[in-house]
């Protein structure tokens, strides 16, 4: 069944279409020719087919593959197929109704071209006037989400802070990791709240407090190595906020991280010309809790949304080991 939604779309589609063949058909198809009304009714099923085709099938495509020059061609290669199909149906209309046979010249080609190039010129209107309404909603959506999920900072850190004076002289090791999660949480909210991108040095100085506090919260040994080879001006390049904790996150749901033998290893590497960075662990024989993908699948849409196709993404998950390789183009 349609919903009322669904029919005010459908009502608005149909209106939009009658107007432009109002404006349209005087000029193009003298209605003043009764034997031509039967060939407006198959120019325009053309006419609207094409561009639906490219609003709904076309377009969409191309911007899942990130508008990359193979998909591009996907462009001329509509308009030579909207050509020869014109050509093919105006010749099969001729037939049926005794006109006399189709003359392909130049003057048909450049006005069927023409008239391709206006249809998937509105196309794109339609397309991105949406694409923008689409993101400013899921925008608002989850800003939405956001306000609605966020406790009052104040009562949260206000809180700890009492907890932690509470404690730390008879507990301190506990009111010292309190102290680390305040100060993650901090960073996450202030990070939330303004750029939702911070340098890559604030990047891994929270990532090494992540570590710090899985450690301390460790009864056993806790064996990781971290690894750096960058140059000290690169430490001031923006990523995504709280990308490298995520992705730590991601190792401990999977990793073993008790083996002197084989610790788990944070590989960063940058230069002028890419950022990479490369997370190995070995797994152990039972996640620590099951996870759903969720979290490497929202950190790919986020890096998507940031850099588009300038960066890659790789997970090889063998028996033993998993192996993450992001590789950022600068």
């Amino acid at each position: 069944m349609i919903s009322k939604s669904q029919l005010l779309k459908i009502l608005i589609h149909v209106a939009i279409i009658c107007l432009f063949m109002g404006y349209e058909i005087p000029i193009v198809f003298p209605l003043s020719m009764p034997h031509l009304i039967p060939v407006v009714g198959i120019a325009y099923s053309l006419f609207i087919s094409f561009f639906y085709v490219c609003r709904y099938v076309l377009l969409p495509t191309i911007e899942k593959h990130h508008w990359s020059i193979w998909w591009l061609l996907l462009l001329p290669l509509s308009l030579l197929a909207f050509l020869l199909l014109s050509i093919m149906v105006s010749s099969l209309r001729n037939y049926f109704l005794l006109l006399p046979a189709l003359r392909v010249s130049n003057e048909i080609i450049f006005f069927t071209l023409w008239r391709g190039i206006y249809l998937l010129g509105l196309a794109f209107i339609f397309f991105f006037q949406n694409l923008a309404i689409s993101k400013e909603m899921q925008a608002r959506q989850l800003e939405q989400a956001y306000q609605r999920a966020l406790l009052n900072p104040h009562l949260l850190f206000n809180t700890l802070n009492f907890v932690y004076y509470e404690i730390r002289d008879a507990q301190p090791k506990q009111a010292a990791a309190l102290l680390i999660l305040s100060d993650i949480m901090r960073y996450a909210l202030r990070q939330s709240k303004v750029t939702h991108k911070a340098s890559i040095n604030e990047e891994m100085e929270q990532m090494k407090r992540y570590i710090q506090l899985h450690q301390m919260l460790s009864e056993e040994g806790f064996y990781i190595d971290f690894v750096t080879n960058m140059k000290d001006h690169l430490g001031q390049v923006e990523i995504p906020s709280l990308l490298l904790v995520n992705l730590v996150e991601n190792m401990f749901k999977h990793g073993n991280f008790k083996n002197p033998g084989d610790p788990a290893l944070i590989d960063l590497t940058a230069d002028d010309k890419l950022i990479r960075f490369r997370f190995v662990n070995a797994k152990r024989y039972k996640a620590a809790f099951r996870g759903e993908h969720f979290g490497i699948e929202n950190t790919r849409q986020r890096l998507l949304q940031t850099y588009g196709n300038r960066f890659k993404l790789d997970i090889e998950n063998n028996d033993t080991h998993y192996i993450l390789n992001l590789i950022i183009y600068l």
